[in-house]
């Protein structure tokens, strides 16, 4: 059924309130993609829609659009296989990550791969310091670096960012295309003191509609 409302011959009424937030595209959207139009009208008990003094209809139409948007993350393979350095004497400053391949083309990259029309921002983070995980021993988080490319693979300078746990402030591309390729070079410091041993973390790449909070 309907609700009546009463509404003075000078109020104003707020379609949106009967809209925003109560469509949902999952359930709503029954034909897929497209062009969807929402219609409003004032109606008599008859459901006449009624009309002003110079003819024209108390109605209003709005029209919209629906897309689908999905993204993936293609990690070359090094990437994926993890991030590693062979370290052999103390202290270590700035030293290059195997996958680095020195000056050459870095082994890390991130490639896009979009659905719909929208472009997309990529962002990193790690989930915590570096761990030995037989005594418990850091290296902290601070130590780890990274830089980052959208059109040069070679990742020139080493004027890079240090990795922390969140993804805001961690940009590593923005408004992305599908085919679209980041390039990446990891660093590492370890001071002199630190204990040997294996240590890890884990390194995360989230990609996001453009604009959009990570």
């Amino acid at each position: 059924g309907t609700t009546p409302l009463n509404i003075s011959a000078t109020g104003l009424l707020k379609l949106d309130q009967y809209f925003n937030g109560k469509w949902n595209t999952t359930a709503n959207a029954s034909y897929g993609e497209g062009t969807y139009r929402v219609y409003a009208a004032v109606t008599d008990e008859n459901n006449v829609v009624l009309e002003n003094m110079d003819g024209t209809y108390l109605n209003a139409t709005f029209n919209f659009t629906i897309e689908s948007f999905s993204v993936a993350i293609g990690l070359s393979n090094p990437l994926a296989f993890g991030i590693s350095w062979d370290i052999e004497d103390l202290p270590a400053n700035n030293l290059s990550a195997n996958g680095n391949n020195n000056v050459s083309v870095t082994q890390y990259n991130v490639s896009v791969v979009l659905t719909g029309s929208y472009t997309v921002d990529l962002y990193i983070q790690a989930n915590d310091n570096l761990i030995n995980p037989s005594n418990g021993i850091l290296l902290g988080l601070g130590n780890e670096t990274y830089c980052y490319n959208t059109t040069n693979s070679t990742v020139p300078g080493i004027a890079c960012s240090v990795l922390d746990t969140e993804y805001a402030g961690n940009q590593i591309g923005s408004g992305l295309s599908n085919g679209d390729y980041v390039y990446l070079k990891f660093y590492l410091n370890v001071p002199a003191t630190q204990s040997p041993g294996n240590y890890n973390n884990t390194v995360n790449i989230k990609g996001v509609q453009t604009g959009q909070s990570p």
